[in-house]
């Protein structure tokens, strides 16, 4: 997949599709993020994309995956078979530090798929540094979420920051355009 197709198809896809093409931008993050300022410029959650790849050009993003497997390994078999939520959260910023907000709010609008314990993590997590970059992303979810549970939650993260009024905006408008 070249890297024009890998940026479409990670502003348009979602779980395992979003997850090939994210790798693919990561083997070359900062041509990913130029390229996507260049094709993307009236999508308002593309910034939030923008902000990961250039995360993932300074520090390696493929770890938090693998942990956060290791983390429901760990639960199978306990008397809470799945990982807590805020327990997790707090992991990621004790192993991963603060600054992953983007990445995980993106993930968050594009993984539906999510188990309901990982999608709360990210949630937990975001909710402590309240990244303004993080925003379209949570918009994006918040509008398109099926998830009434989820959207509950987002929308309270999002009542709490500031910038989320014209954030929710934008994305309307976004939405507005769309085929």
């Amino acid at each position: 997949m070249n890297l024009h197709d890998a940026l479409h198809n990670a502003l348009i896809s979602e779980d395992e599709a979003y997850l090939a093409a994210e790798r693919t931008l990561f083997a070359t993050p900062r041509d990913a993020a130029r390229a996507l300022e260049r094709i993307a410029p009236a999508d308002p959650a593309a910034a939030t994309l923008g902000r990961v790849l250039h995360d993932a050009a300074e520090r390696p993003l493929d770890g938090v995956d693998p942990f956060l497997d290791i983390q429901a390994a760990n639960a199978v078999g306990t008397p809470v078979p799945v990982p807590v939520s805020e327990t997790v959260a707090s992991l990621l910023r004790y192993r991963f530090g603060a600054g992953l907000d983007p990445f995980l709010a993106w993930r968050l609008a594009k993984q539906p798929s999510l188990p309901l314990w990982r999608a709360l993590s990210f949630v937990r997590y975001v909710a402590v540094d309240r990244d303004p970059d993080a925003l379209p992303a949570l918009a994006r979810f918040v509008t398109l979420t099926g998830d009434d549970y989820l959207r509950g939650e987002v929308w309270t993260l999002l009542e709490r920051q500031r910038g989320v009024a014209a954030a929710l905006a934008a994305e309307a408008r976004f939405q507005a355009r769309r085929p």
